[in-house]
């Protein structure tokens, strides 16, 4: 999970958000392989993560980012060019919301389609 912070080097309202969201995670899904808060370059290199964070749970280069925002994850992406994206995805209310952006092409509408559908299996919402 990003964040301009790593592991509480910097205490704000920003990282602080990270930092308890990446505990939530790791107390609702105990097994499930996440550290944060962290900065980009530490949390894509292994031998750098190692040396901020010997104590962290990924044992292999990551396979996914969460961003702390909209923004950030918006502005990464355009500086990468051509990426990948699953989501948007907005937490915290009654049900997930996914969300396209306009001019997504259909491998992105297929690709969020299908996230849509697990979510909603995994939280008994959908029966497919």
């Amino acid at each position: 999970m990003l964040s301009f912070s790593n592991l509480g080097s910097v205490r704000s309202p920003q990282s602080g958000r990270v930092r308890r969201a990446a505990a939530l995670v790791k107390s609702r899904e105990p097994g499930l392989e996440i550290n944060g808060e962290m900065q980009a370059e530490v949390a894509v290199d292994p031998e750098v993560r190692r040396s901020v964070y010997p104590h962290g749970t990924l044992t292999d280069a990551p396979n996914v980012l969460i961003f702390p925002d909209l923004d950030a994850a918006n502005i990464a992406s355009k500086l990468l060019g051509k990426v990948e994206a699953f989501g948007r995805i907005l937490l915290g209310v009654a049900h997930h919301i996914h969300v396209l952006q306009r001019r997504s092409e259909a491998v992105e509408i297929a690709n969020l389609t299908a996230l849509a559908v697990v979510d909603g299996q995994e939280r008994g919402e959908l029966q497919v």
